[in-house]
This record gives C-alpha cells, sequence and structure tokens, in this order.
C-alpha cells in the first residue's frame, strides 16, 4: 500500500506512489499495479525507513517527471531526490512486460515540502526546505544551473551498449 498521501502523485494517464518496498504506477486506477522502481532498488534500500512516510512527490509538468524527496539512511533530514521521466520511459503494460523506467539520483536537496504553483500561466514546482538550521527557505526546483553561485555537477551513467565487438560502459562528468 501506499506510505504516505503525500507521495501520491499524477502524471498524465498515470497515478504513482511510493510503498515500502519500492515506487510504482497504475495506468487504470489501482486495477493494474506495477513497480517502476527495480533499477534502483539499491538506492530505495538505502533510505532511511524509519522517515519513509514522510516522503513527498510532486510533478514536473514540462520536463514529463516527477520527483520524490526523501530522507537516506545517514539523514534526519531529506536529502535525496528520486527523478523519474515518465517522458522517456515505458511501464510494463500486458504488451510490454519488460517496460523501460529512466531515473535521476540526486542528492544533498534538503526539501521536505514539495508544491505545484500556476504562475502567469505557467507550472512552477516549490519546494521546502527540512532543515530550519540553514533557513527554512522555499526554493523553485528545476531553476537554474548553480546553487547560490556554487555549478551544480551531474553524472550521467548509461546502461550499456554494444559498440563494435566489444562492451563499454560510457559516462559523461559535466560541471555546469
Amino acid at each position: 500500500g501506499c506510505i504516505s498521501p503525500r507521495s501520491i502523485v499524477v502524471g498524465e494517464d498515470f497515478g504513482y506512489w511510493v510503498d515500502e518496498n519500492g515506487i510504482y504506477c497504475s495506468p487504470d486506477g489501482g486495477q493494474t499495479i506495477n513497480k517502476i522502481s527495480w533499477d534502483i532498488d539499491p538506492t530505495f534500500a538505502a533510505l532511511n525507513k524509519s522517515r519513509l512516510h514522510l516522503c513527498c512527490g510532486e510533478t514536473l509538468r514540462d520536463k514529463r517527471q516527477i520527483v520524490w524527496s526523501f530522507s537516506d539512511t545517514t539523514s534526519n533530514y531529506h536529502n535525496k531526490f528520486l527523478v523519474y521521466n515518465y517522458g522517456l520511459s515505458t511501464p510494463m503494460t500486458p504488451s510490454n512486460q519488460g517496460g523501460r523506467h529512466v531515473w535521476s539520483v540526486y542528492t544533498g536537496i534538503n526539501i521536505m515540502s514539495l508544491a505545484e504553483v500556476l504562475s502567469s500561466g505557467e507550472y512552477q514546482v516549490w519546494g521546502g526546505e527540512s532543515n530550519s538550521a540553514t533557513g527554512g527557505f522555499v526554493y523553485q526546483i528545476d531553476e537554474g544551473t548553480s546553487d547560490a553561485g556554487t555549478a551544480i555537477s551531474w553524472k550521467l551513467k548509461t546502461k550499456r551498449f554494444l559498440l563494435g565487438e566489444s562492451w563499454s560502459v560510457y559516462s559523461i562528468l559535466r560541471k555546469l
């Protein structure tokens, strides 16, 4: 079942939620339930289970993504975002048993609450900081390339692709 009502998010035609064993979706109001977090099970297992009920999620409509905020096992504050890109993913269906799921994991983001705001005809997602000792600020999510002037580093690691005659793993590391 759903671990937190704040984890329930709608992304286009699917409903998504967090359970104690992973993240799930349903394309038909709950008649069919698919686990979509298989690819990030080790990351999900490393979350602070005693704080899992405090997780929250929201849709980034223009990016066709859903973001959930969690605490990992070393933190009493939310410090990890799991981002599901439903625009690039194909959930398991009766005709597509494998499915394909595209995830991003971000750390060091101290957001305890998320809300979608319609401002000047544009949807924005705002997040409230969970650590009042650092200011308790409200931020607009997914805006800009720096965090208070410090460039945001990111890494993209893809699955293995057959290139020529041998297997290779490629990673992209870029500092903006």
